[in-house]
């Protein structure tokens, strides 16, 4: 009826398929470096990355995770 206008199940997938990869995927990759972002900077991650460098002492990085345990 409509001709070249005319929409099938197969066409309305790849068009949500393609609309996906354009525009959802790069939002995914976005919130995950997000997600890991916020990991690797975590302020027990960040406690233990200077404990690796030798900037605290062992005694300093157990008192830090400890207070952000009370925290919680």
């Amino acid at each position: 009826m409509l001709g070249w206008l005319e929409l099938t199940a197969g066409s309305i997938i790849l068009i949500l398929l393609l609309v996906f990869v354009k525009v959802g995927i790069p939002i995914l990759l976005i919130i995950g470096a997000y997600i890991a972002y916020k990991r690797f900077t975590s302020p027990a991650e960040v406690a233990k990355r200077r404990y690796a460098k030798g900037e605290i002492t062992f005694q300093e990085l157990q008192d830090i995770l400890r207070n952000l345990e009370v925290m919680k």
